[in-house]
C-alpha cells in the first residue's frame, strides 16, 4: 500500500508539474498570438489609410480637366481616330479613339478639328467640333502641325 501511495504521489507531482508547464506554454502561445493580431491590426489600419489616401487622390485627379485639340485621321462604322495637335508630345503619335458622331449626331470626317476634354486620370470626357475662335488660336500656335496633317491626308488620297 505504501508503494501504491508513493506511486500515486509521484504520478500526481508529475501531472501537476506537466500541467504547470502546459499552462505556461499556453499562456506564451496566447501572448504571441495576441502580439501577432495586434501587428496585423496595425497593418490593416495602415492599408486602410493608404487606400483612403489613394481614393482621395483619384477623386482629386478626376476633378482636373485637361483639354486638347485633335484632327480626325480616319472614321469607321463606330469610331473616329484622332491625332493630337496641341498635346506637346503627350500622346506620342497614338490615336485617341472617340465616337464617330459629335453630340449633335453629325459624323466626323477626315480633317475635322475636334476638342476633347480629359479628366486627371486620362479618361475621355466630352468631344466636339472645335469652334471658329479656337481654330484661329490653334492656327496661330499650331498651324504648321495642322497643315502637315492635311498634306498627309491629301497624299494618302488615291490619284485620279
Amino acid at each position: 500500500m505504501k508503494k501504491f501511495i508513493k506511486m500515486l504521489l509521484v504520478v500526481m507531482v508529475t501531472a501537476i508539474s506537466v500541467g504547470m508547464f502546459t499552462k505556461e506554454t499556453e499562456q506564451k502561445n496566447i501572448s504571441v498570438q495576441a502580439e501577432q493580431m495586434s501587428a496585423q491590426e496595425k497593418e490593416l489600419q495602415d492599408v486602410k489609410k493608404e487606400l483612403a489616401d489613394a481614393k482621395e487622390k483619384i477623386s482629386e485627379a478626376q476633378k482636373i480637366t485637361g483639354i486638347n485639340h485633335f484632327i480626325i485621321d480616319k472614321v469607321d462604322e463606330k469610331f473616329a481616330y484622332a491625332l493630337a495637335i496641341d498635346d506637346y508630345g503627350t500622346f506620342e503619335d497614338n490615336y485617341v479613339v472617340i465616337e464617330k458622331d459629335d453630340y449633335h449626331g453629325v459624323p466626323y470626317k477626315q480633317g475635322d478639328i475636334v476638342t476633347i476634354s480629359f479628366d486627371g486620370m486620362g479618361e475621355i470626357g466630352d468631344h466636339e467640333r472645335t469652334t471658329q475662335g479656337q481654330l484661329e488660336m490653334l492656327n496661330d500656335g499650331f498651324g504648321g502641325i495642322i497643315e502637315s496633317y492635311k498634306k498627309g491626308f491629301e497624299a494618302e488620297k488615291p490619284q485620279a
